[in-house]
């Protein structure tokens, strides 16, 4: 076998056996603000994976922002500006919310059972995890490509463009505590 025929079966392997135990919260992009990527334990999804890999292109809408674990629920966001969420053990649709029929690329975080989504047309939402009720929107005046972070009670981002900031927002109320200008452009997500 060559390398590479090696690799995609070790990947598959590795991806095959995420599926069979009880996962962790997985809030953010990353797992953790440190972006480790190694979660102590696995979701436990129904097996085999197709129902995961159907409700993510059941619609035909690609989907670039990685879902999300948190409190037995998976959370998903998509170009078609619709967030989903499903029982982590069934995958069940619990809910479904808008985020104004705006493209999602960037990976919601869950916090204290609110979803903050950001979208390319420059707005961040928090949904309730519960029902996926609107709490509150703001205008973050760039395009929403930064995965949100937070530490304590305060959300950090990027605004992409037109705007040049990294952003610090009240994951409460969704008022800006400051905003700074960068150098360039960033759409890469904040490490705390």
């Amino acid at each position: 076998m060559r390398k590479k025929e090696v690799c995609g079966l070790a990947v598959l392997g590795l991806a095959l056996l995420a599926l069979q135990g009880r996962g962790e919260d997985w809030t953010h992009l990353g797992l953790d603000g440190g972006r480790t990527r190694a979660p102590l334990e696995v979701l436990d999804l129904p097996s085999p994976a197709e129902p995961l890999l159907e409700m993510q292109a059941a619609n035909g809408v690609p989907v670039v922002a990685s879902p999300v674990a948190a409190d037995g629920r998976l959370v998903t966001a998509d170009h078609d500006g619709r967030v989903r969420c499903r029982r982590e053990s069934d995958a069940a649709l619990l809910w479904t919310a808008s985020v104004g029929g705006t493209p999602v690329e960037a990976t919601p975080a869950v916090e204290r059972g609110v979803v903050y989504v950001p979208t390319t047309f420059g707005k961040l939402y928090a949904l309730s995890l519960a029902d996926g009720r609107r709490l509150w929107r703001l205008d973050t005046e760039g395009a929403g490509r930064s995965s949100p972070q937070i530490l304590g009670t305060t959300l950090y981002m990027a605004a992409g463009f037109p705007s040049w900031d990294i952003l610090a927002v009240d994951a409460a109320t969704g008022a800006i505590l400051w905003r700074t200008p960068l150098d360039e452009i960033s759409y890469s997500s904040p490490a705390l």
